[in-house]
């Protein structure tokens, strides 16, 4: 092999030694912003969510008007009223098999939903149970903590949403 044949081998081995290196450096960077952007999306999401409640074990009937239900299930909440709710439907496709759908409800106003919130325990027995509406990513940080840690009383399966 000849003297300038080496040496173009030895110049390319360091530019594509140094072409790995940028890469490298260029891939960690977008890893890294990838993992910011993906939090700020989520902190946007959950704050968009932070008016919504999810109620279940409420059973559902034909042609039901889901505020009246709802306030009729939280009677015992105070200043609670149908128009305190800006929204409400059940979640998922219609089960023929008679199960009750989560209903998912987001509220005029962030006090009513804290109140409900904050006053959940009173519907211990009732067959109704009020959560969060988390996101994806929050939802599994709270069933991970939950398999690790656990909750007394509760069951895995009732935070599907």
């Amino acid at each position: 092999m000849s003297t300038a044949s080496s040496a173009s081998l030895e110049q390319l081995a360091a530019e594509v030694k140094q072409y790995k290196v940028g890469m490298k450096l260029a891939i960690d960077l977008i890893r890294t912003q990838m993992t910011q952007v993906t939090a700020l999306v989520d902190d946007v999401e959950s704050r968009g969510r932070r008016k919504f409640l999810l109620f279940r074990g409420i059973e559902e009937k034909e042609g039901e008007s889901l505020k009246e239900v709802i306030t009729k299930n939280t009677l015992k909440i105070g200043d609670f009223s149908p128009e305190s709710i800006r929204f409400c439907y059940r979640l998922g496709k219609d089960s023929a098999q008679g199960g009750s759908r989560p209903i998912l409800v987001r509220f005029h106003s962030l006090d009513i939903r804290s109140s409900i919130w904050r006053s959940k325990k009173d519907f211990k027995g009732t067959g109704v149970s009020v959560a969060e509406y988390l996101t994806a990513t929050r939802r599994s940080f709270f069933n991970e903590g939950r398999r690790n840690y656990g909750v007394a009383g509760h069951r895995m399966e009732a935070f599907i949403y």
